[in-house]
């Protein structure tokens, strides 16, 4: 399979779990909140966030499966490969039971640290526990799914989450019909996680015949590289979780409750889709793994063009919207009165942040598959610094547009500082970047963005949801086709036109030599 269609695929497979996981989500929210009462809805988002959180703790050593996986496949060096995930699982069960005695006796402590009243209780402490439970599962036979990655069967590792999803949601509606309440949940939830273990390791032992999945052996050597690598991607998550939360805070003190109420709304949409390129191209780790074992550099950097300019095509659109129709997004969010100017100002400025994600996504995701994550730890944290100082020293004097400037500087920073790194570490030439991936994609979304902004007088203010929706996707329709059809036309598809195009100007060539020698 061609490297195009590689990455096609895995994009595909990835959007399809994750789309189908944010519809369930969406769809059950209002669900569970009708049945389970404000008091109790408000109790399980807070376990569960608190129980998350707790995941930090594991130093990073699940995020270092997957390169660690494909590397080994791509050597064929199957004893590596189980001694790296054996080590890991092992290391997961006795984390996990050191922290089951603390997590015993701080489970209720933390239920009167969150304020939940004195009859919930008992309730709050076995869905923190349960959680916790959860947790365990999930982190200890998180290395199955790794190998399901790391050997690039993306579709076998997103269907599990893809059917995962959709049992919760049956499961869901069954448990709380049943009266089952919170407790069933936390039972659902602990079923869903075994489910998925257990899918995942029948697809391993299926696809990587031989693979023990039974943890046996501990390699000593093999922890502290997992935890190393871990370390800095987890590292560069924290560095992001500042960059979205540092304005929040600065205009909560500086400007009043009220600012940070505002910003929460205007940046949730762009901050939540920021996240979203990284996943969609998780294919790209395994594969700059394989390319590395194979010492095909030239393959790498085909990798970052290609990455970029899939993900480009497909996220630039967006970037428009989210600009340009910020009113209509809110209003079909919020409803037509419920949204300020400073959330829509908000939302426009922050559209910086998934223009950022868009270009340095396949440049993280490629320096993680070769085992370099040091340059966008570095990158990361540098812009985290750089928001945080900007932002105190300009809230105070500018109010909003002190803090949002500070993070637009901050982030574009450190993105820049982020291209040219990983460029340079895999010599990847501007000139072919910015041929190969940047102006084939840039230039017809600036094209159909132009043409809408000459549409857009023709058309009704977003005054209702119904309106908003319409005009949402009038604009997702114009500027998506006048993207991918600018660049069908500019010439700038995949490899296979490529190859295509140079045969037909090769043999033009030739017909016109042999033209000009009969001529003469």
């Amino acid at each position: 399979m061609r490297l195009g269609e590689r990455l096609l695929g895995g994009v595909c497979w990835s959007a399809l779990s994750r789309v189908t996981g944010i519809v369930v989500g969406f769809v059950l929210a209002p669900y569970v909140l009708l049945r389970v009462g404000a008091e109790g809805f408000g109790l399980w988002s807070l376990a569960a966030v608190t129980v998350n959180y707790l995941g930090l703790v594991d130093l990073g050593v699940s995020a270092a499966y997957l390169r660690t996986v494909a590397f080994f496949h791509a050597r064929g060096d199957q004893d590596g490969l189980e001694q790296a995930i054996h080590t890991g699982m092992l290391f997961y069960c006795g984390l996990f039971a050191v922290l089951t005695v603390p997590a015993w006796w701080l489970a209720p402590r933390v239920a009167g640290w969150l304020q939940v009243p004195e009859p919930l209780r008992p309730l709050a402490t076995a869905i923190l526990l349960g959680n916790f439970a959860i947790l365990a599962v999930r982190q200890t036979t998180g290395s199955y799914r790794a190998v399901l990655l790391g050997i690039q069967r993306l579709g076998a590792a997103n269907g599990v989450m893809t059917a995962s999803a959709l049992l919760h949601a049956l499961f869901t509606v069954a448990v709380l019909e049943a009266g089952w309440g919170l407790g069933g949940l936390v039972a659902e939830g602990l079923g869903l996680a075994v489910f998925c273990a257990a899918a995942n390791a029948w697809f391993c032992r299926r696809l990587v015949p031989g693979l023990r999945l039974i943890p046996r052996r501990w390699n000593g050597r093999s922890l502290p590289e997992l935890v190393s690598y871990g370390f800095r991607v987890q590292g560069a998550g924290l560095a992001g979780l500042v960059n979205g939360q540092v304005d929040k805070v600065a205009l909560a003190v500086v400007v009043g409750l009220a600012a940070a109420a505002h910003y929460e709304i205007g940046s949730k949409i762009p901050l939540q889709a920021a996240n979203i390129p990284e996943f969609l191209l998780l294919a790209l780790v395994p594969a700059a793994a394989e390319l590395q074992a194979k010492g095909d550099a030239q393959g790498v950097r085909k990798l970052v063009l290609y990455g970029s300019r899939y993900l480009l095509l497909l996220g630039l659109p967006l970037a428009a919207v989210f600009g340009l129709e910020a009113q209509a997004l809110l209003t079909f969010w919020m409803g037509p009165a419920q949204w300020t100017a400073d959330m829509a100002h908000i939302l426009r400025v922050l559209t910086v942040l998934w223009v950022a994600s868009l270009v340095t996504a396949p440049l993280k995701m490629v320096a993680r598959g070769l085992g370099a994550p040091r340059a966008e730890l570095r990158a990361s944290a540098s812009s985290a610094a750089l928001n945080v100082v900007f932002t105190t020293l300009l809230t105070p004097v500018f109010g909003l547009d002190g803090a949002l400037g500070g993070t637009v500087v901050a982030v574009g920073l450190g993105a820049a500082g982020l291209l040219w790194t990983v460029h340079r570490s895999i010599e990847l030439r501007w000139c072919e970047a910015l041929t190969t991936s940047y102006l084939p994609a840039v230039l017809p979304a600036v094209l159909s963005t132009l043409a809408w902004v000459g549409l857009v007088h023709f058309l009704p203010d977003p005054s209702s949801r119904g309106l908003a929706l319409l005009r949402l996707c009038a604009a997702g329709s114009v500027l998506t086709a006048g993207t991918l059809g600018g660049s069908w036309l500019l010439g700038f598809r995949d490899e296979t036109d490529a190859r295509i195009a140079g045969r037909l100007m090769a043999v033009f060539g030739r017909r016109t030599g042999r033209a000009r020698e009969a001529t003469s």
